[in-house]
């Protein structure tokens, strides 16, 4: 049994367990298909949480600061509940607490 420890920073970093008959081609495979699956859920869980503070995506063509929009004419809906995005790429509209 041989176990490897793949760290970038002390918060980013895992123990994979393998054997020694596991060619090398096989260990490096897996060790990337759990790093690139340990990153997909982080960015699956940051877009949970900016998905509770500031609503869903708009659309491509609508993204861009609201107050930026509301000068030029546009019209923004706002819930009573908004809270802006400051990067201009959701709604501002959160879901529901309870939900």
């Amino acid at each position: 049994m041989v176990v490897i420890h793949i760290k970038k920073s002390d918060a980013d970093q895992f123990l994979y367990v393998t054997t020694c008959s596991a060619s090398c081609d096989t260990v490096i495979r897996e060790l990337v298909d759990v790093w690139n699956m340990r990153h997909r859920i982080g960015r699956i869980a940051d877009a949970c949480i900016d998905l509770s503070k500031h609503g869903p995506l708009k659309p491509a063509d609508q993204r861009g600061i609201d107050e930026v929009q509301e000068a030029g004419g546009a019209t923004i809906e706002k819930g009573p509940r908004y809270n802006a995005d400051p990067l201009g790429h959701r709604t501002g509209n959160p879901p529901d607490p309870a939900a």
